[in-house]
Order: C-alpha cells, then structure tokens, then sequence
C-alpha cells in the first residue's frame, strides 16, 4: 500500500493523475492521506512524483545499493517537507543523512 494512516500527505491535485497513471495505487490510498492545503502546483507536484518513479524503477531494474536507494527516499522526503511545509516561514524540519560508524574503542567496556 502506498499510504497507510499517512494523514494527509498528499495534495488532493494530484488525485486524478493518480486515478489516470496508476489506478491500483489510487485505489489502495486512502481519502485520509490527501490534503488540500498546500502551496505547490499540480503539475510541479506530478513532476517531482514521476522522477521520484523514474529514479526508484531505475534504481530496482540495475540492482543498485543502499546508497543508490537512500538517494530516491531523501527526494521523496523532501517532496513530503515542502508539501508540509508550505509557505509557513517558521517550518523548520531538514533531511540530515546520518551514517552509521564503528564506536570508538574509548567507548566500549573495558574488561
């Protein structure tokens, strides 16, 4: 399911294009997980989608890696902050990619 319990994540402009372009997802996403407040434009919105779409397919047919794939979750998180976020100035949520690393020896128990 491409939306479960998201609450109004999608603009609701972008409804028919869904119905048109994919009406199995359209479907399976709930009348919940759209919103009709936001600032961006369908066709910017259909736009940012349909490269997110390109990107993931591109990303499952060459076997990428995790990378590869952190990469069209950062778009589609971004896509989901600016819906969010509007034109409200005092929005201030960021994507931070935080990598995991080996914990310094000074920090594990010493036997």
């Amino acid at each position: 399911m491409l939306v479960q319990d998201s609450g109004c994540a999608i603009p609701t402009s972008v409804r028919s294009l869904f119905q048109a372009h994919d009406p199995r997802v359209a479907r399976q996403t709930s009348d919940s997980a759209f919103t009709s407040d936001t600032q961006l434009g369908t066709e910017a919105v259909w736009a940012q989608v349909q490269n997110i779409k390109r990107r993931a397919n591109k990303c499952f047919r060459r076997h990428m890696d995790e990378h590869a794939w952190c990469d069209i979750v950062q778009l589609v998180l971004q896509l989901a902050l600016r819906i969010a976020g509007g034109s409200d100035p005092n929005f201030n949520l960021e994507i931070n990619n935080v990598q995991s690393r080996a914990v310094d020896s000074a920090f594990l128990p010493q036997i």
